[in-house]
This record gives C-alpha cells, structure tokens and sequence, in this order.
C-alpha cells in the first residue's frame, strides 16, 4: 500500500488557454488564475501547461505560497476564481511541446492513470490531475532542459530591440541576462 502524500507535496498540472500561453513568453510569472485552484494548498507545485491541434505543452512551474480567491467577478469570470501567489521554480515560461512525453505521464486520484490517445488531450485535463512524484521529476528535468533556449531566445530580442532604439532597458535587461548565464556555467 503506498503512503498518501501530504496535500502540499501534490504536483498538479494546470491548464491554461493558447492566448494566455503565448503572452506568458520569456516572463517568470509568479501567480496562476484557475477555477481548478479551489483545492489547491500552498507548497503544491502547479505545472502550468497548454493544449493546441491535441498536443501538450509545458510553459512552466510554480510552487504555491498562497490561494486567494478572485474578489473582482469580471476578473474571476474571464480568469478562473481562484489565484495562486508563488514563485517560478523554471525562469521564464516558454512553449515546449512534450511530444512523447506527454505519453508517458501519470497520474494520481483521477478516473485513469494516464491520458488516452484517442480522447482530447484538453478534454482530458479539465478535471483535477495530479501528477505522480516520478512524473514531477521527469517535467522538473525536461524544463531544465528548455532553460537555456529560452534565456538566449529572451537575450537575443532584448538585444535586438536594443539595437532597433526601443530603449536602454532591454540592453541592459540582455546585459544582465548575459551575466546571469555566465555565472550559471561558472566564468
């Protein structure tokens, strides 16, 4: 029999519309709106995703430190009735198709352990889904993966905005950015 894990242990993944998943490129969110946070818990890890033509994709990670509920109706109408306040545990957010990957996820309390092939990926991911630990950690691993593209992604518009006379702060935005990967591969 297994152990029943600690509410703020869970890792649940979180569907967001395509819209809100392209605006959410190259910035580091740090909250979630979504009706399905009614359940949620601070330190839950809330693995943000969406769908298109019924494939999955990864945008990032948050780890919860506080729900709220959406007191503003027009808000909570358009955005979900509940927000979590966090922080990104995966930089900035990005597209990430997980291909096959999204085959080999699996999950707890839910009507069936993975997703089916045959039914709408969407679909399935309106319900609750909460991801087992060794799925967390294959999603945890995959986004480290997609770090280094996106950073060099947000490096080279910022410079090229620069460049283009936008304004001092995207080259100073690349400038940090630089240094920050840098420091990363320890120069």
């Amino acid at each position: 029999m297994t152990r029943r894990r600690d509410k703020s242990e869970r890792n649940r993944l979180l569907l967001w519309r395509w819209n809100e998943a392209e605006s959410s490129v190259g910035y580091i969110p740090s909250s979630s709106y979504s009706s399905q946070l009614r359940t949620a818990r601070p330190g839950e890890t809330l693995f943000i995703a969406a769908t298109r033509d019924n494939r999955l994709y990864l945008l990032g990670a948050l780890i919860a430190r506080r729900i709220a509920k959406v007191r503003n109706y027009d808000a909570s109408i358009h955005m979900g009735r509940y927000q979590a306040h966090g922080e990104s545990i995966s930089g900035p957010f990005g597209i990430f198709p997980l291909n096959e990957l999204t085959w080999r996820l699996r999950f707890e309390n839910s009507v069936s352990d993975r997703l089916n092939r045959s039914i709408r990926i969407s679909s399935q991911l309106q319900a609750h889904r909460y991801l087992t630990a060794e799925s967390a950690k294959r999603l945890v691993g995959f986004l480290r993966r997609q770090l280094p593209n996106i950073e060099s992604r947000r490096t080279e518009e910022s410079l090229l905005k620069a460049k283009n006379g936008s304004g001092r702060r995207y080259l100073l935005f690349a400038i940090r950015n630089c240094v920050q990967r840098l420091k990363n591969i320890g120069v």
